[in-house]
């Protein structure tokens, strides 16, 4: 499975905009969504975003999590599984986005995961793997002699 994180999606950390306390939901989309790392908000993928039995538009809640490792100096971002039990679906992404409650234009976007193809089910679970990223800390900067 393919995976990536959405660029805007440091950005949004750093700016306050998300944090691992907010709602966080997965939404299904079909195979002709383009994945494009530059786009930000849900409303860059909602018209793409599949229908089906035993699925709801905007999708499920999804557990996102990030752990840092004091002695490697490296943080863990987990994007847990998620499923949909006795449904009738097609779809090729799972798009995780920080689930405002509102219009889709206020919700960012977190990260894509790719099934590399169709996921095709018929009243029965259609499964999503989590997702691990592990993301190298920035090592200390040198004053210069500056303090």
């Amino acid at each position: 499975m393919a995976k990536f994180i959405y660029d805007s999606f440091l950005a949004d950390v750093f700016a306050g905009n998300c944090s691992t306390l907010d709602a966080y939901k997965g939404a299904l989309v079909s195979g002709d969504y383009v994945e494009n790392r530059g786009h930000t908000k849900r409303s860059d993928f909602a018209l793409r975003e599949i229908s089906g039995s035993g699925y709801t538009a905007g999708g499920k809640a999804v557990s996102l999590s990030f752990a840092v490792n004091a002695t490697t100096h490296v943080g863990t971002l987990t994007i847990a599984p998620v499923t949909w039990p006795s449904s009738s679906l097609t779809a090729r992404r799972l798009i995780v986005y920080k689930s405002r409650g509102g219009s889709a234009a206020n919700d960012e976007l977190v990260c894509s995961i790719d099934s590399s193809s169709d996921l095709v089910t018929v009243n029965s679970t259609l499964s999503f793997p989590g997702a691990t990223w592990t993301i190298p800390l920035p090592a200390p900067i040198s004053s210069g002699g500056i303090d």
